[in-house]
């Protein structure tokens, strides 16, 4: 999300829309929170979700009520060929050694093994194929 000119610029209200709007346009069908996450303001991770014409993935990121701050949910469900793929978005608890603490106020990184145990045991009945 940043250090290329696609986003460093403005677009529908937002740093780095024109690479949301990009992906809508080859056919991105979800995206996972990365490290961006505490890079950006979180009113400008809700524009770009609200940009992205597919969903944003993030099973084990939580505001301090453990709702998805930024539109986020843990998994989707695809078809493809007839095949029922469940696809969970996780972050690695490594995020808060990477950046400013100050960034990350009020949002909490879950346990990655825990959180992806958790929605594999909800998908499995579910689902032919998970992916995390």
């Amino acid at each position: 999300m940043t250090g290329n000119p696609i986003t460093e610029y403005e677009y529908k209200g937002a740093l780095g829309g024109a690479l949301f709007e990009m992906m809508n346009m080859i056919g991105c069908e979800a995206w996972c929170l990365g490290t961006m996450i505490s890079t950006l303001a979180s009113r400008i991770l809700l524009k770009l979700t609200t940009i992205a014409k597919f969903p944003t993935l993030s099973a084990n990121v939580v505001n301090d009520k453990g709702d998805y701050p930024v539109n986020n949910k843990p998994y989707v469900i695809m078809e493809k060929n007839g095949l029922k793929i469940g696809i969970i978005g996780i972050m690695s608890q490594g995020l808060y050694g990477l950046v400013n603490q100050t960034m990350l106020v009020g949002i909490r990184v879950l346990s990655p093994i825990a959180t992806t145990q958790k929605f594999i045991d909800e998908l499995q009945a579910k689902t032919d194929l998970i992916i995390a």
